[in-house]
């Protein structure tokens, strides 16, 4: 019933400067699951836990680092305990933000219906802004509290971002194994990425164009 999207995290460390892939090396960083593989490949040690307690593992120095958007600064404070903010986007897809079950759906006259179909794109924009507007005051916050924003070149970016594909790739693959079509799914969603980025327009499986 409604997508949300939200903003690429970057890499937020505590006292070493990050300004290449190589930089990374040795590391203690928290990652999403889906990255640990990658950062293993680029010479890091990463780890997951919940997000709740990353701020006082980089108060203590258990953690070098996280993978975080900077809403974050703000919303957890991690300004307070971290001082350099790698601007390296890190991939992270949509999800499902409103959903309803079948059987309840099917309990509502068409009038209902529509109205709710009709809302799906209102909801996904307020929810657009709420989250553009909580990066604005988490970068804001973090210049507040001298946090130092570092760049990333295109070069370095490139890189990461086929490190990912590789690693997403190889992980769908796997999926084989459960009887599921993995592959097939990261063909599609390539596709569709590569549209956006192309033309704003993608083609879906059984669907006709759309326009994003």
């Amino acid at each position: 019933m409604a997508i949300q999207g939200g903003t690429l995290p970057g890499l937020l460390s505590r006292t070493r400067e990050v300004h290449s892939l190589d930089d990374l090396r040795g590391m203690r960083i928290r990652v999403p699951t889906e990255l640990l593989n990658v950062m293993r490949d680029l010479g890091a040690d990463p780890v997951t836990m919940p997000m709740g307690e990353v701020y006082s593992s980089l108060a203590k120095g258990v953690l070098d680092a996280v993978v975080a958007p900077t809403d974050t600064l703000k919303s957890l404070h991690f300004g307070e305990v971290a001082k350099y903010y790698t601007e390296l986007r890190v991939p992270r897809g949509a999800y499902p933000a409103r959903a309803m079950g079948e059987r309840r759906w099917n309990a509502l006259n068409l009038q209902e219906q529509r109205l709710l179909d009709a809302s799906t794109a209102i909801w996904e924009a307020a929810m657009a802004k709420e989250t553009r507007a909580a990066v604005q005051s988490g970068e804001a916050e973090g210049r507040a509290q001298q946090v130092q924003f570092i760049p990333v070149n295109a070069q370095e970016q490139k890189r990461f971002d086929e490190l990912y594909e590789e690693d997403a790739s190889r992980s769908a693959d796997m999926l084989g194994r459960l009887g599921i079509d993995g592959a097939a799914v990261f063909r599609d969603a390539r596709q569709i990425s590569l549209g956006i980025q192309q033309t704003g327009t993608v083609k879906c499986a059984g669907r006709a164009d759309a326009t994003t």
